[in-house]
């Protein structure tokens, strides 16, 4: 679920406030954030020298032109404005951020976006070399394989499944299979709902819920309205009948 997985990220940089539950950062953390939405970040008339700078203990130009050369930012690139980046762009100027931070804890949410396959490489064995704490989602694969040696999987019902473990092992393990059929049996039972059709008639329905991990869900209806549309879990559906 792409929006819980970043509302998550969020709740830990703390840009929001979760609605129940705590968690507290180690003293001795210190953490850099790579938002899945960066547009904010430059919406502003900054060049990329003086972007970077906001962000840097350090504010000598030469100092922070180091950290944009590791990037690929080279000679009249610093001046460049940031609103008028590429995706890819934006993608350097912000791990030249994180990096300049020195944060111990990097959380990245789909970091590979906008980049190429050169770029992705480059991050993938940045990644696995940082001697830190990484949080991380990603639609490659090669990066969550070699980069991830513990997998959290949250299953229905707010249980997490935790394991110190790759990708690739945590996918294969009969253990971990048996544990998330568990949990997605518990909530793959027949429940009586109401829906509210278009005439403001509410009609008595089944539903069975398959599979919760794909949000399939089929319809068992007494009577066929026109549209009938479902609220279940906070999550609205619509079926055509």
């Amino acid at each position: 679920n792409e929006l819980a997985k970043t509302t998550l990220f969020q709740i830990l940089m703390g840009e929001m406030e979760p609605d129940e539950g705590t968690y507290k950062w180690g003293i001795t953390t210190s953490r850099a954030y790579f938002p899945l939405d960066s547009g904010s970040e430059f919406d502003n008339d900054y060049s990329i020298v003086d972007w970077l700078t906001q962000y840097s203990e350090e504010k000598d130009a030469t100092y922070v032109r180091g950290f944009l050369g590791r990037m690929l930012f080279a000679g009249d690139d610093g001046v460049k404005k940031v609103k008028v980046l590429s995706g890819g762009e934006k993608v350097r100027c912000l791990l030249s951020k994180m990096m300049i931070s020195g944060a111990n804890v990097l959380i990245f949410d789909e970091p590979t976006n906008h980049l190429d396959m050169e770029s992705i490489t480059a991050l993938n064995n940045g990644m696995t070399k940082f001697s830190g704490v990484i949080l991380f989602s990603s639609r490659d694969h090669q990066i969550v394989q070699t980069t991830a040696n513990r997998i959290m999987e949250i299953v229905p019902g707010g249980k997490m499944i935790d394991k110190i473990t790759t990708y690739d092992e945590y996918l294969e393990s009969d253990e971990m299979a048996r544990k998330r059929q568990t949990q997605y049996r518990m909530m793959m039972k027949t429940k009586k709902v109401s829906l509210i059709c278009r005439d403001k008639k509410t009609v008595t329905c089944k539903i069975e819920l398959q599979s919760f991990y794909n949000r399939k869900l089929h319809f068992l209806l007494y009577k066929k309205p026109q549209q009938a549309l479902l609220l279940y879990d906070g999550i609205c559906y619509t079926n055509t009948v």
